[in-house]
């Protein structure tokens, strides 16, 4: 099967750092790639600060519940730096990939949605397990 041709909008020599810093016509493309990788490498680093304390910590390690909190951290990171990959992407298209209907990009989305959903499983787990707590709680005797 031959993968079809796309068209983009730059050429490859407008597809650099040099281009993107000076040239006024690739200015939104700058905004949009400077403030979505600032935040979400804020993200990533309050990820890993939150999976440090966790696992620094002997008390929160022996508590169940952090197990989960772990989890969804780690989820959280995968679909952080897939948006990493996506926003140096939409940056520099073609100059990254030479077609956006390639194997390694479905395999990026596939991942991204696999993510996603055990992170939103691992909320609904907690959350039940929240409810079971509030409805049945349990006595502790000093």
């Amino acid at each position: 099967m031959e993968e079809e041709e796309y068209v983009f909008e730059y050429t490859l020599d407008q597809l650099t750092f040099e281009y993107l810093f000076s040239s006024p016509s690739r200015y939104g493309d700058l905004v949009q790639f400077l403030m979505g990788v600032t935040l979400l490498l804020i993200a990533i680093s309050l990820n890993i600060l939150l999976f440090l304390v966790v696992m620094g910590s002997s008390t929160l390690r022996r508590n169940s519940s952090y197990y989960f909190v772990i989890l969804m951290c780690l989820s959280d990171l995968v679909q952080l730096f897939i948006s990493v990959y996506t926003a140096i992407y939409m940056t520099f298209r073609q100059a990254i990939m030479a077609t956006p209907f390639s194997r390694f990009n479905q395999l990026i989305y596939f991942a991204n949605d696999a993510s996603y959903w055990t992170y939103v499983c691992t909320l609904a787990v907690v959350a039940v397990e929240r409810m079971v707590c509030v409805a049945f709680p349990i006595d502790f005797k000093v």
